[in-house]
C-alpha cells in the first residue's frame, strides 16, 4: 500500500531488487523488524543484511559488529518504552505505586521485544532500567525502608518483573503448541497427590493463558512486596 499524501512510510525495503540505501537509522529499523518476525534470538547481522539487501559486511560501517547492533537497538527501544515518572503515581499507598511501576515495565517488555536483547549481561547498563528502578525506588520511599533498602528492594523488584516476563515470553511460545501444553499438565497432575490441588491445576490449565499469567505477576510482585514490609523490623 502505497503512503497517503502527507505520510512517510517507514517500511524498510527487502533484500529483492535494488538495495536500499542503508544509514544507521535505516539498520535499526530493519534489527527491528527481524526481531519482531523471528524474536530476539533470530537477531542475526546476516538477517538485518538480508531485509536491507545488503552484504553483511556493510553493516559494519553503522554498527559494532552484532554486539554493538544489539546495544543499539535495546537501548533505541528503551527510550521509547513508556515507563511512570518516580514520584508521578496518583495512588494513594506505596504498595499500589509500586504494582503501577511494574506493570508499566512488564507492559513495555511486551511491547518492544526487543528490550529481551538487555537480558543478562546488558540489563544493568540500560537506560530502561535506570529509568525503571528509579520510578520503583520513588515509590518504595513510604513503605518505611531507609534509602539505601529502597534501593535495594527497587532492584529486586525490577529483576523480578523482567524474570517473570522472560517465563511469559516462554510459555508464550508454547502455546501454539497443544501437545506439549497437555504433556506438562499431565507431568505436574501425576506429582499432585493432593486431590483439591489437582482440581485447582486441572482448573488452571483449562483456563485462558493469558489470565492465568495476570493472576500469577501480581501474585508474585505482590509477594515480595509483602516481605518487604515484613522485613521493616
Amino acid at each position: 500500500m502505497l503512503p497517503v499524501s502527507g505520510e512517510v512510510s517507514t517500511a524498510v525495503p527487502r533484500g529483492r531488487g535494488r538495495p536500499a540505501r542503508v544509514d544507521r537509522a535505516s539498520v535499526l529499523a530493519a534489527a527491528r523488524l527481524v526481531v519482531q518476525r523471528e524474536g530476539p534470538r533470530g537477531l542475526s547481522l546476516r538477517g538485518v543484511a538480508r531485509e536491507l539487501g545488503v552484504d553483511p559486511s556493510t553493516l559494519y560501517a553503522y554498527v559494532d559488529g552484532k554486539a554493538g547492533l544489539v546495544v543499539a537497538l535495546a537501548e533505541q527501544a528503551a527510550e521509547e518504552a513508556v515507563l511512570p515518572e518516580p514520584g508521578a503515581s496518583g495512588t494513594e499507598s506505596w504498595e499500589d505505586a509500586c504494582m503501577e511501576v511494574c506493570r508499566a515495565v512488564r507492559n513495555a517488555l511486551d511491547a518492544h521485544p526487543e528490550l529481551a536483547l538487555l537480558d543478562g549481561e546488558w540489563l544493568p547498563l540500560s537506560s530502561f532500567n535506570a529509568r525503571a528502578t528509579a520510578a520503583l525506588a520513588a515509590a518504595l520511599v513510604g513503605s518505611g525502608l531507609d534509602a539505601a533498602r529502597c534501593i535495594d528492594a527497587a532492584q529486586i523488584l525490577l529483576y523480578q518483573v523482567t524474570a517473570l516476563s522472560r517465563v511469559e515470553r516462554g510459555l508464550a511460545a508454547h502455546w501454539d503448541h497443544p501437545e506439549d501444553i497437555r504433556r506438562y499438565h499431565e507431568l505436574v497432575g501425576e506429582r499432585l497427590h493432593d486431590a483439591e490441588l489437582g482440581e485447582a491445576w486441572d482448573g488452571l490449565m483449562t483456563s485462558a493463558p493469558g489470565a492465568n499469567f495476570d493472576r500469577l505477576f501480581e501474585l508474585g510482585i505482590a509477594s515480595i512486596l509483602l516481605g518487604l514490609v515484613a522485613g521493616r523490623s
